[in-house]
């Protein structure tokens, strides 16, 4: 079995997602004698939160559903008693 592991260049965070990491590089170009060409480009591997830190991806927070907490013991049983006088009642 084979296992990739990605590692960020700048944090050094370690995760088996690739789509969590991106590669930023610098390219420069120059026109010279009317011809354009590129230089090599300097690439670094970056994880979301460095990209987030850098401002290349803007940080979007959620929101977080509010859960309801369940009921607690004595919820349930003060509905029981409740529901079996309503149905006695009636």
């Amino acid at each position: 079995m084979i296992k990739v592991t990605y590692c960020c260049d700048r944090c050094k965070a370690e995760q088996d997602k690739p789509e969590q990491f991106w590669e930023i590089g610098i390219i420069t170009k120059s026109a010279g004698a009317g011809w354009p060409y590129s230089t090599p480009t300097q690439k670094i591997q970056l994880c979301r939160l460095c990209i987030e830190y850098f401002g290349i991806v803007p940080y979007v927070k959620t929101p977080v559903e509010q859960q309801v907490p369940p009921p607690t013991l004595e919820d349930m049983i003060v509905e029981i008693v409740t529901n079996a006088i309503t149905n006695a009642q009636s």
